[in-house]
Formats: structure tokens, sequence, C-alpha cells
């Protein structure tokens, strides 16, 4: 916000307001949940603001960027011990399937697929999670 009043941006935040309003909210449920950035950051930029889809996917990768490049600062200044074999697989599967997915799909598929495909993925993991917390809040006899 000093930067947006040091450098006389005001009338640009006024004239992007909604952006600001996602970036805030997605960084907020990118802190506090297990879903990241993407999930507010992408529905309300291309599926409420009616931005290109290419923008929304670009604007949740920019959140996820930076909370997860804090919170690796984070672990490594408290000395916190990660699991290095499962770390190992997530940066393999990541440095490949990222790249692959951006030159593959990127902006090839059409916006209204994306958003379709994006709503299905997290319907489907909100699900499964929901069925997760019934299953461990049931008794076990």
């Amino acid at each position: 916000m000093v930067s947006i009043l040091a450098g006389g941006h005001v009338s640009e935040l006024y004239s992007r307001w909604p952006i600001a309003l996602a970036m805030s909210l997605g960084s907020y449920f990118a802190g506090s949940t297990p879903m990241g950035g993407g999930t507010v950051g992408f529905p309300v930029l291309a599926m409420l603001q009616g931005e290109p889809s290419g923008m929304g996917r670009d604007f949740g990768f920019a959140i996820q960027s930076i909370v997860m490049d804090s919170a690796s600062l984070f672990i490594l200044s408290q000395g916190i011990r990660v699991h290095e074999s499962l770390l190992r697989w997530a940066l393999l599967s990541s440095m490949l399937g990222t790249p692959m997915g951006l030159i593959l799909l990127g902006n090839r598929m059409p916006s209204s697929w994306v958003q379709g495909i994006f709503s299905l993925l997290w319907g489907g993991f909100g699900i499964l999670h929901l069925l997760k917390i019934s299953a461990m809040s049931l008794p076990s006899f």
C-alpha cells in the first residue's frame, strides 16, 4: 500500500480494484487453506469478472509463487525438517508438469473448457474433502 501511495498510483488502484480484491482474497485463502490462492484468484477473475482464463491462470501462478516462496523461506529459516523423498518427487513432477501443461495446453484450450475443468476438479476436491472429514468424525465401533 505504501508503494501505491508513494508512487502516485492511487488512480490505477481505483481503476483495477476488482483485481486487487481478488489478490487479497486469493492471498488470504492461500495462507489459510491447503487449496492455494489460485482457488480464489482464478474464479474471481475468469468467471466473475470475465477476464480471459489465461489471466486467471497467470494470476493464480503469481499468488502461489509469492506464497510458496514465503513459506519456503520460513521453513528454511526455522530449520524445520521436511520429508526429502516426498519433496524430490514433488519438485520433479512440478518441473516437468508445469511447463508441459503450459506448452501443450496453455492458450490452445477454449476459455470455457478451462473454466469447466477447473470447476470439476475443485468440485471433486471439495466433495472428497467433505467425505474425508465426515469419515474422520464418525465414531468407530
